[in-house]
């Protein structure tokens, strides 16, 4: 919708019709709750709802900078779900109507903007952190320990790779001489 006269009138009918309040609902009972799993079966569920993908681009479209509509949708469960669901990609775009929502939401509103943000940075932190984990799991297979020990935990790390190979510690000494190439 514009933002002429005649869609600013069409956008406050559907709002006080309770058109989008009715999307809204329908968005809840679609949408698994903003916690789920993004690869729980109930996202695929939802994804394959033939409905979703016209209530998220008709939602886009009346909310984008009417702050009446906004606050009807800006719902803190709604918006999880929705943050959830861009994250998702389907050969049915609804990631990418999701994002469109959740910036139309956010258009002309500073308090709906902020939270979508908050919530955005949250999960950047939660993956920055289990990259963190990943990296340090792999590391500890390794046999490389923590990488934050430094050459003390490398050079015990080597010792137990050694004893493993069955390697005396006797037949390892530091040689001192030039390297022979």
């Amino acid at each position: 919708l514009g933002a002429d006269e005649a869609s600013q009138r069409l956008r406050e009918s559907l709002t006080e019709r309770g058109v989008v309040a009715k999307m809204r609902d329908e968005l809840r009972l679609v949408l698994p709750p903003g916690d789920t799993p993004k690869d729980d079966e109930a996202w695929v569920d939802a994804i394959g709802v033939p409905a979703l993908p016209q209530i998220l681009q008709l939602l886009a479209g009346i909310t984008r900078g009417f702050a009446p509509a906004q606050a009807v949708v800006a719902e803190e469960g709604v918006l999880a779900s929705l943050h959830v669901l861009e994250g998702i990609s389907s050969d049915r775009h609804t990631g990418s109507m999701a994002e469109a929502l959740l910036a139309a939401l956010a258009e002309g509103n500073p308090e709906v903007e902020a939270r979508i943000g908050a919530r955005r940075e949250r999960t950047g932190e939660d993956k920055r952190a289990r990259a963190a984990a990943q990296r340090e799991k792999m590391l500890k297979e390794l046999g490389m320990g923590d990488a934050a020990a430094g050459a003390g935990a490398a050079a015990d790390a080597f010792a137990l790779q050694a004893a493993a190979l069955g390697w005396d510690e006797g037949d390892m000494e530091e040689d001192e001489g030039a390297p022979i190439c």
